[in-house]
């Protein structure tokens, strides 16, 4: 048996980071549940913003490895980032709904729409199939739950959400437009930070005894922090474009696993739904094409949990 090449090895890593990442919501509907959306984003974000500057330092040599980025980059992507996780978190506090995970990855396509603001050269009828395959998705996900969604909250949820998908698919082309990357630590400790100082204007009392402890261990170093380390790696080395086609398969990954760990029935709709956004997506995909400015992987194939 040939061994495996560095390119190989790195999209190997990056498999991993989607695995990782397919665990992400329902880990994070736990946490929520249990301490609270700004007491959530404060323990995941800062532990595994601390944990990913401790790995850069090494891995570098440098102790402050992590927070050596473009000024530009790292004001845009900090309030970016910050917005996107606390957002994120808020929804499943809002309501604790499955479907809610399939409006975060709406963001795929809001990132080729920023690219054609942005630039990039658009084969429209490409585009516009992949789009309505994957609005079809986000009907037949929802369809039947009117009963369940005429109250503000959930309602409040969905726009929760959509909002942090927004944020994150104009954060995915902020390395091209700065022409910078790195900072997933610095951006991890300002969200967390970020969320800290919320938490004094709305109080949360977090309630520890609802997660269990390596539960919450492996949300810090699982898909929070392992996961973007591993992507990252799959994105410098690995095959870039294989992994961007694996990452859409993200909806459906992420709906399976949350439905099997807080064992809920999976709503009508939701796996099926959730393959329409996943073929929408790569439909999508070859509806755009971006120059990148630079060598460095095109943003948008920066994937998000």
């Amino acid at each position: 048996m040939a061994a495996m090449t560095p390119q190989m090895r790195a999209t190997a890593l990056g498999l991993i980071a989607i695995v990782l990442w397919s665990t992400n919501a329902g880990m994070t509907m736990q946490a929520v549940a249990a301490l609270g959306p700004l007491t959530t984003v404060m323990v995941m974000g800062g532990g595994a913003g601390v944990a990913l500057a401790v790995f850069e330092g090494i891995r570098q040599g440098r102790w402050n490895a992590a927070f050596s980025i473009d000024r530009r980059y790292a004001w845009s992507g900090g309030i970016c980032f910050s917005g996107y996780v606390i957002l994120f978190d808020t929804a499943y506090h809002l309501a604790s709904d499955l479907r809610l995970g399939l409006i975060n990855y709406l963001w795929p396509f809001l990132v080729l729409i920023w690219a054609v603001v942005f630039g990039g050269r658009v084969r429209w009828p490409w585009l516009l199939l992949g789009m309505a395959a994957g609005g079809a998705g986000i009907a037949v996900a929802f369809m039947g739950s009117a009963t369940t969604t005429a109250t503000a909250l959930p309602v409040m949820a969905g726009l929760s959400m959509l909002a942090a998908a927004v944020i994150w698919s104009l954060f995915c082309h902020l390395p091209r437009l700065c022409r910078a990357d790195g900072g997933t630590a610095f951006f991890f400790i300002v969200a967390a930070t970020v969320a800290g100082l919320l938490r004094l204007v709305f109080p949360e009392v977090p309630e520890w005894h609802r997660i269990p402890p390596l539960a919450l261990v492996y949300a810090i170093i699982g898909p929070t922090a392992a996961a973007y380390a591993c992507w990252e790696a799959g994105m410098r080395r690995g095959d870039v474009a294989w992994l961007a086609v694996a990452s859409y398969t993200l909806p459906l990954l992420s709906a399976l696993f949350a439905a099997w760990y807080l064992g809920q029935a999976l709503p009508p709709g939701l796996a099926l739904g959730a393959t329409g956004m996943v073929v929408g997506a790569l439909i999508s995909r070859r509806g755009l094409t971006l120059d990148p400015p630079r060598k460095e992987p095109a943003s948008v194939l920066i994937a998000s949990a």
